[in-house]
């Protein structure tokens, strides 16, 4: 709902919420539940709405509006490699220079994709085969799945906490966060995309 004011916000959750009670409202009705008693102020709203392509006139009846799907932007967001977590297997298919995703997912435009092979973090529900989107520049906390570089490698693991400090838990291998160590964190996964 990205670019939409709070009172269209409000308008257009109210619309969702009626249709999926098969409620039919009047301008007045939308009116009164965003608490304005101008119908006109209202029809702005819709007309906003109708523009932003969120909602679109039909036909067969006179001042109906159908919701539609909102415009989602798409952004190419660049394939970074393959990483390997537990006993891997061999990369099924090549992977194109760039996968096209939601921005309302990847957020920046320095997000990477990576491919998971192996089941190493079937514990945190990433499995053989699946897509990471990889932001960088976010400070982990306990809990984040995100991807470590060391001299060798880039790897998917786990951060936890052990004796006070973030660590790197990549198997039953459990390595501190410090700046002498050779591990860097490259980023934060934020989405897993799995093909059923």
């Amino acid at each position: 709902m990205k670019g939409l004011s709070p009172k269209q916000k409000q308008v257009l959750e109210i619309l969702e919420s009626a249709v999926r009670d098969g409620q039919h409202l009047t301008v007045r009705e939308i009116g009164d539940r965003i608490g304005v008693s101008s119908t006109c102020t209202v029809h702005q709203h819709l007309k906003a709405l109708e523009r932003k392509g969120y909602l679109k006139p039909t036909n067969h009846r006179h001042r109906s509006l159908q919701l539609t799907s909102p415009p989602r932007p798409f952004i190419p967001v660049p394939f970074a490699g393959d990483l390997t977590t537990g006993s891997a297997t061999a990369p099924k298919a090549a992977m194109p220079e760039s996968v096209m995703l939601p921005s309302e997912w990847v957020g920046q435009d320095s997000s990477v994709l990576f491919r998971v092979l192996g089941d190493g973090l079937s514990s945190a529900a990433i499995r053989d085969g699946d897509l990471v989107v990889v932001v960088p520049g976010q400070e982990p906390q306990s809990g984040d799945v995100v991807v470590a570089q060391s001299q060798e490698s880039a790897t998917i693991s786990q951060i936890v906490a052990q004796d006070g400090n973030l660590c790197i838990r990549s198997g039953d291998t459990v390595v501190p966060i410090v700046p002498d160590n050779g591990v860097s964190i490259v980023g934060r996964v934020s989405v897993v995309i799995r093909r059923l």
